[in-house]
């Protein structure tokens, strides 16, 4: 079958000059574009009047709120099969935080000597592999299947054992 691209335009109307939105399904991905046709630095989610930004994604790709929060779904109601988690200290230990910059192989790592902090997700995976995917990637024209990506937000619940791991360890010492 033909690859066959959409491009969806949302535009304002009326007086205000507003960006538009538009995605193409062939590419994959979304782009702010100014009034006169230039590709916008940010997009950016206004209150219902327009006056106050609630959320913004600049062209760094740093996201923004007003007041640091991004929430996930977490009620009790959603869920089934909990357990309590493992992973704690043991994998902590394992884990080297590192300083880095991006190369510029994808359009998402541009080689702008920006300094980044973080893991390496090939690492991660190797003692915890449970908290890295593989995705596809275009790296200079080639379509690669195996990009490792991870979120480390997700290791958020991980720290918060290991400290509780600690404070054990503190509390018997003490006694």
């Amino acid at each position: 079958s033909a690859n066959v691209g959409v491009k969806v335009y949302i535009t304002s109307s009326g007086t205000n000059s507003y960006p538009s939105l538009r995605f193409t399904n062939d590419a994959r991905e979304w782009r702010i574009y100014g009034s006169d046709g230039s590709q916008s630095d940010s997009f950016v989610i206004y209150d219902g009047t327009g006056a106050a930004t609630r959320f913004k994604i600049d062209t760094s790709g740093d996201s923004y709120t007003n007041d640091g929060t991004v929430h996930s779904l977490s009620d009790s109601r959603l869920k089934k099969e909990v357990y309590a988690l493992n992973d704690g200290l043991s994998i902590i230990e394992k884990l080297r935080p590192v300083e880095f910059q991006y190369n510029g192989s994808t359009s998402m790592t541009p080689d702008d000597g920006s300094v980044h902090y973080g893991f390496l997700a090939d690492e991660v995976q190797e003692v915890a592999p449970q908290y890295v995917k593989e995705v596809s990637e275009n790296i200079g024209g080639v379509l690669v299947d195996d990009i490792k990506t991870m979120s480390t937000t997700m290791m958020i619940p991980m720290l918060i054992k290991s400290i509780q791991e600690l404070s054990e360890r503190v509390k018997t010492l003490e006694s």
